[in-house]
């Protein structure tokens, strides 16, 4: 509890970007292409929502999610439907 007092709250909410970032990717590496999805949307959420309050960390985190957005659309246009899902 004295951590979570002494520390800014900004530090907490890039520290869950980060976080967020790295599980996206690792998703996407491991080919959980929806899974990777929720931890993306949540990361542009924040990014979106408070990216000009995160200072210095504002402009490596757009552009993580930019990489990780792009990578997300490859991975989503290479990967087959589920059986059943879409089509005729």
């Amino acid at each position: 509890m004295q951590e979570i007092a002494q520390r800014p709250s900004l530090e907490w909410v890039i520290r869950a970007a980060v976080e967020l970032a790295n599980v996206a990717g690792t998703k996407l590496d491991l080919g959980q292409v929806a899974d990777a999805q929720l931890a993306i949307d949540a990361l542009a959420g924040l990014v979106d929502k408070l990216g000009a309050r995160f200072g210095q960390a504002e402009a490596p985190l757009r552009q993580t999610l930019a990489q990780l957005q792009l990578a997300f659309a490859q991975r989503a246009m290479a990967t087959p439907p589920a059986p059943g899902a879409g089509g005729s």
